[in-house]
């Protein structure tokens, strides 16, 4: 319990300050959609959708499929990734406010993990070394579509994440420019 005080008192403190209490939830009482719910959106979406903002997730998922059916034991995420999927697509703020892509979904990180670990156990070598370099490619492409971020492309729904993927091939500083200076 001690421990969890120590973790969790940051974040009790930083609420004291900015909202005067140091328990509550900081969207109030509107969290929750009365209707309208954000699913497609929560996911494809050029506004941080998960799928369009970090693909490799996409990957991750169909890893997670596979690795249910070869070892139906396994089933065991869906449902926990499933309930997140519920959860995040049916907040008001279901784009985590001006956050760099799908925040909401880190806590399905290690789950993500195991479902790309079931694609690198293919045995097939044509199949892995393309795994290797997709993998490798979305990881470039979303750390510059985070400097993209950070540099306002996005702002004012003016670009797109798959812009970034064709625009690769530039520099970092013929991309963005003033975010490198």
């Amino acid at each position: 319990m001690v421990g969890f005080l120590v973790w969790i008192s940051p974040q009790l403190v930083y609420w004291q300050i900015i909202y005067g209490k140091a328990i509550l939830i900081p969207l109030g009482d509107k969290i929750f959609h009365g209707g309208g719910y954000h699913f497609q959106e929560a996911l494809f979406s050029k506004k941080n959708g998960l799928f369009k903002w970090h693909p490799i997730t996409l990957l991750a998922t169909l890893g997670l499929i596979w690795m249910a059916y070869k070892k139906r034991w396994l089933w065991w995420f869906l449902p926990a990734m499933v309930l997140q999927f519920l959860f995040i697509g049916s907040l008001t703020d279901w784009t985590g406010s001006y956050a760099f892509g799908q925040r909401r979904w880190v806590s399905g990180l290690p789950i993500w993990a195991m479902g790309l670990a079931a694609l690198f156990s293919i045995r097939w070598k044509p199949w892995r070394w393309l795994l290797r370099l997709g993998v490798v490619y979305l990881i470039v492409w979303n750390f510059f579509v985070f400097w993209a971020w950070h540099g306002g492309f996005f702002e004012g729904g003016r670009h797109s994440t798959s812009k970034v993927f064709w625009m690769i091939r530039n520099t970092p500083h013929e991309l963005f420019g003033g975010v490198f200076d």
